[in-house]
């Protein structure tokens, strides 16, 4: 095993030295960085050193309260708070908390910086970069040419949102890597014919997993289910079943909270106690556009998909020449990942209002980003060729660093800097 993992290496050496190279930056960022605040990331801590500390879900009640202060991420059941966020990822976060605190003997809030970086390792870092191993195995099946892998595997990471909100607790990066691994899975059935048990198992409780975590990505569940009812429709059952494992977990915990199985977003009723921060929002919350300026924002402003990752424009003739493609099962995947692409900005544009709040780029796009920027390689194929064509490719990756490399060294919830620059 070692041998051939060695191996591997030596083959692909500059493609293996990227990712670690992406890695290293991840983790560098996770020991340095300031992400020990924000409301995206306190309302699941919170959630956790709750369950770990005083066994409930309350975040606040009339008999005792957490030590953090509370996030706005909060709704109100009876006398309590508890967080508006989808509770299994923070239960399982729980369950790595209670491990480590049994193995460590480390209090959790006095070492909650500890804490911290151990979750995002574990929960994000890790994820992201078994992500960019995936993306590699994937384009040599598909026999990319070396280059294009390697500027592939650098867009990946260091040109997109989506790797730089993966140095902190945050549920949109961890949603991008499992879209990406889900489908990669659903390829090495159908094409390469590896129909083991597990890889059904597996790829069923990833699709169940990421409804429970990402409700805006519903969509990307069905669609790895459904091929694979199609092409080996007695083993999809497996699929199925595991993906109703998170699923049913997740509505229990709904229940168990709340006394309903609808998820708290749906409950706008929850939100509005006296006091909410909701009653009376500010800033970007109390934004009311018309809808051709917010989606104007939303692609090419100051949370802008393309003018914030610019590297994303290569994703547009990318999927036109993956269409254009001999190969049936290349098009029904770019297809694919391209509806449930749509899915979420049709449902950001029309049912949102708030570039998902104070955050580097529009957090709810961070999900497919990676799917998206994959879609790119057939066209990098071409651009690759020709000097003016590598050139541009490195300008627009170059182009993307600066916005994803603020985003991992400041705290999740500031402004950015081209935000702050359209705004004034």
């Amino acid at each position: 095993m070692l041998k051939s993992v060695t191996q591997f290496i030596r083959t692909y050496r500059t493609e293996s030295l990227i990712i670690a190279l992406a890695f290293t930056v991840s983790v560098f960022f996770t020991f340095e960085n300031r992400h020990y605040g924000g409301d995206l990331m306190m309302s699941r801590l919170i959630t956790v050193e709750r369950l770990v500390d005083a066994g409930t879900w309350a975040h606040s009640s009339p008999t005792d309260s957490t030590p953090f202060a509370l996030s706005i991420d909060r709704i109100k059941i009876g006398d309590s708070f508890y967080s508006s966020k989808p509770p299994l990822y923070p239960l399982i976060m729980a369950g790595e908390v209670y491990l480590i605190k049994k193995i460590t003997g480390m209090a959790f809030y006095l070492h909650k910086k500890t804490y911290i970086r151990i979750l995002t390792l574990l929960n994000q870092v890790l994820l992201y970069s078994l992500m960019l191993i995936c993306a590699l195995w994937w384009m040599i099946e598909l026999n990319v040419s070396p280059l294009t892998r390697q500027f592939m595997l650098l867009s990946l990471s260091f040109g997109i949102l989506s790797f730089g909100a993966s140095v902190t607790i945050h549920n949109h990066p961890l949603s991008a890597s499992l879209i990406f691994i889900g489908f990669y899975l659903v390829w090495e059935i159908i094409l390469q014919n590896k129909t083991q048990n597990f890889s059904f198992f597996l790829t069923g409780l990833i699709a169940g997993f990421l409804f429970s975590n990402e409700l805006t990505a519903g969509l990307f569940s069905v669609l790895m289910i459904l091929p694979l009812l199609y092409f080996h429709p007695k083993k999809a059952m497996l699929s199925i079943a595991a993906a109703l494992i998170p699923v049913a977990v997740s509505a229990a915990l709904f229940y168990h909270i709340s006394g309903s199985v609808i998820p708290f977003y749906l409950n706008s009723g929850l939100y509005h106690y006296a006091g909410s921060y909701w009653n009376n929002p500010s800033g970007l919350d109390a934004l009311q556009e018309p809808k051709w300026y917010y989606a104007f924002h939303c692609f090419l402003g100051h949370h802008g998909l393309f003018s914030m990752s610019p590297v994303l424009l290569l994703s547009i003739p990318g999927f036109y020449f993956g269409l254009k493609s001999k190969s049936a099962p290349l098009t029904a995947l770019f297809l694919a990942i391209m509806a449930g692409i749509l899915s979420i900005i049709l449902y950001v544009i029309f049912r949102t209002h708030n570039y998902g709040g104070d955050v580097i780029g529009l957090r709810w796009f961070f999900p497919f980003m990676p799917v998206f920027i994959f879609m790119a390689f057939p066209f990098v194929e071409k651009l690759i060729l020709r000097k003016a064509g590598k050139l541009l490719c490195l300008l627009l990756l170059l182009l993307s660093f600066p916005s994803n490399l603020e985003s991992m060294w400041k705290e999740v919830s500031v402004k950015g800097f081209w935000e702050q620059l359209w705004m004034k």
